[in-house]
Order: C-alpha cells, then sequence, then structure tokens
C-alpha cells in the first residue's frame, strides 16, 4: 500500500518559519545596536560587556571558554580580550597548569566599568522590553529557552 502523499505547503505555511527567525534576528541586531550606541561614550561595546561579564562570573576563564560562551570565534575573542587588557579592564595570567593558557580575571577598573555599563544595558533592556507584559516576557523566554535546548545535539556546520 503506498503512503499517502504528504500535502505541499502554501507560501505563507513556508514562509512564516523563516519570517519568526528574521524577526528574532532584527530584534538581536537592533538591540546590539542600541547598546552599542548608549555604552560609546563609556568606550566599551556590547561585545567588549559580554566578555566583562563572563570573566566577572567565571573568574580564572580561558580565553577559549570566554569565546564559547559569548558565541564568538577563539580569533575574535582573543582580539576582545586584549583589548579589555589594554583598557585595564582584565589581567591575563598564565595557567600553572598549562601555560599556553591565558586565564583572565577582572580588575578594580574592570569592575567600575562593569558596573556602569550594566546600569546603561539595564535601561537599554528596559527600552526594548518596555510596553510587553511581563507574563508574555516569560512565556518568550521559555519558548527560546526550548529552542536552544532543540538546537543542542544537532550537528551544525562550524561549531
Amino acid at each position: 500500500m503506498k503512503s499517502p502523499r504528504k500535502k505541499a505547503l502554501t507560501m505563507q505555511q513556508w514562509k512564516e518559519p523563516f519570517e519568526r527567525i528574521t524577526q528574532v534576528k532584527r530584534v538581536l541586531l537592533g538591540f546590539r545596536s542600541l547598546l552599542d550606541q548608549e555604552l560609546q561614550p563609556l568606550g566599551i561595546t556590547a561585545a567588549q560587556l559580554r566578555l566583562l561579564r563572563a570573566v566577572q562570573d567565571a573568574p580564572g576563564i580561558s580565553g577559549a571558554k570566554l569565546a564559547d560562551i559569548c558565541s564568538v570565534t577563539p580569533q575574535t575573542g582573543q582580539q576582545l580580550m586584549m583589548k579589555l587588557e589594554s583598557n585595564g579592564w582584565i589581567t591575563r595570567e598564565k595557567n600553572p597548569a598549562n601555560e599556553r593558557v591565558l586565564l583572565a580575571r577582572l580588575t578594580k577598573k574592570g569592575e567600575k566599568m562593569l558596573q556602569h555599563a550594566r546600569a546603561i544595558a539595564e535601561v537599554a533592556h528596559h527600552k526594548l522590553w518596555q510596553r510587553i507584559d511581563p507574563a508574555k516576557l516569560a512565556v518568550f523566554d521559555e519558548v527560546l529557552a526550548i529552542s536552544c535546548e532543540n538546537l543542542k545535539g544537532l550537528e551544525l556546520v562550524g561549531e
């Protein structure tokens, strides 16, 4: 017995999932642009702020682990870390177990920068989510978390 043929998707059905991803990307890029603009007077970018937060959360973290957490390439992570170090926001020391690995820690100057930048980021977050009911945001957070879980374990190019 032949299996029933699947009905071809309509153009609208085919387009909807791609439009959803496009909207998520627009939000991400728009927010990053807003945050970079708001942080510019401090002399820090959203990407640098993300790295500072990761170093604060995991003192003594390696550059490779930082790049992974921040979803950047190791090369980009290295460039960002060099900038953070040259600004005096982090220090990097050789790992006693493997001298080729440098471990990052926040400096007092980095802690102050992070405090100021986080306050600015909170205002930017408020601008983004201000007209959205907190219950809807909670559902959105859940959907995003499930989506991320769905992607884990898939063999994706570039990971």
